[in-house]
């Protein structure tokens, strides 16, 4: 997986979250904030997929579960003020597009 980080003109560190760079919110004072949803395309399993989500914690075993559903996933940007993107046949898809617009657009 490719690593984004950018460093501001006032020495702020922004970076997208992912494995590989969680220990640097333990070096100092950190903020996260959604970039997007990404949701099943299909508004009946959208639908499940929220209800659901809103019920669990998101490292639980029902999560992990919506996580594999095989159906077509969208990339929702809106929070970010971006697209929504897809529909896209495999999850990991619409995670790599999500990368490559905020990557893009200055995430």
């Amino acid at each position: 997986m490719r690593i984004h980080i950018a460093i501001t003109a006032d020495g702020q560190i922004r970076f997208l979250t992912t494995p590989e760079l969680q220990g640097l919110t333990e070096l100092g004072q950190t903020s996260t904030r959604r970039a997007s949803h990404v949701v099943p395309h299909n508004w009946f399993l959208r639908l499940a997929f929220h209800i659901l989500r809103a019920c669990v914690a998101d490292d639980s075993r029902c999560a992990a579960w919506t996580r594999r559903w095989r159906c077509q996933w969208l990339a929702d940007l809106r929070i970010s003020a971006g697209p929504v993107l897809g529909p896209f046949p495999i999850r990991q898809q619409a995670i790599t597009a999500e990368i490559d617009w905020l990557t893009r657009h200055g995430f």
